[in-house]
């Protein structure tokens, strides 16, 4: 048989995975407004691992109040929703799936209204999408921003997954820092090659230290931002080699800011998008 390597299991980091079929985070509009996940999800998650998925990703979940970017997505930034989590999870783990939470904050991409806060960026620079302009973060603010990543991955870990993946893509927050594009800052978080993965490198080293190196890490890049001054793949190459270094376990390769939102959600759902 061709491919049979797609029918083996695979080591990342601490964990095994059957196979090398992967659910992708697909946003899917079926948690509840409150946060929580619903039957609805974790019916929609067994189902994916009945069908023989080795790994299950669970959707973009909010890690930060305020920077929901949907009323219904999924939300890990207290403590209220690790059981509901918990039921997805033990529902694909019964399957034989292991199981991933993407941890994001939508950051320019968002939508104030549905957050009740200002959306939040490196610097005030609107998205390729003609949203409305974010405002910039204080480097007081960015280190706190840290932080919530790591307890978000904390809870995620409390209820049960295997592996975190740290959303860095699609012209979200922390891919505002890494795009030159978007990352006019004047502090340590800015300018430099090395300056501009500062954030990024805290984040999973803060990741790292809340979950104890009992689950996987992961994160989620573009390939290229597909938009004018944005990363083209050399930059994306370069920033895959430095987060390896920063100890990620394995790296999902995406493409484009958010200017092609229907290959992002599931094709399960009408579309509302972040204006929903």
């Amino acid at each position: 048989m061709k491919f049979n390597a797609m029918f083996q299991p695979i080591n990342i980091g601490p964990m095994t995975v059957k196979n090398r079929f992967v659910v992708p985070p697909m946003g899917n509009n079926f948690a509840n407004t409150d946060g929580s996940m619903s039957e609805q999800s974790a019916a929609y998650y067994r189902e994916r691992a009945k069908g023989g998925f080795g790994l299950i990703t669970i959707e973009a979940t909010v890690v930060h109040k305020g920077a929901k970017g949907g009323p219904r997505k999924p939300c890990l930034y207290d403590d209220s929703t690790i059981e509901s989590f918990r039921k997805v999870v033990d529902a694909c783990h019964a399957e034989g799936a292991k199981v991933s939470v993407q941890l994001q904050n939508a950051g320019p991409e968002g939508n104030a209204k549905n957050a009740g806060a200002p959306i939040e960026a490196a610097t005030s620079i609107p998205s390729d999408c003609g949203r409305d302009t974010p405002k910039e973060v204080t480097t007081k603010e960015v280190y706190e921003l840290v932080k919530g990543y790591g307890l978000a991955a904390k809870r995620a870990m409390e209820a049960g997954v295997d592996a975190v993946e740290i959303h860095m893509a699609h012209g979200y927050l922390v891919s505002t820092f890494l795009s030159p594009r978007t990352n006019k800052r004047l502090d340590e978080f800015g300018g430099s090659f090395e300056n501009r993965m500062r954030f990024s490198r805290l984040i999973i080293e803060e990741v790292k230290k809340m979950t104890e190196g009992k689950i996987a890490v992961l994160a989620r890049i573009n390939s290229c931002d597909e938009v004018p001054g944005g990363l083209d793949v050399h930059d994306s190459a370069a920033i895959a080699a430095y987060l390896e270094g920063c100890g990620l376990d394995a790296i999902h390769v995406s493409r484009a800011v958010h200017i092609r939102d229907e290959f992002m959600w599931a094709p399960t759902v009408t579309h509302g998008g972040f204006s929903a």
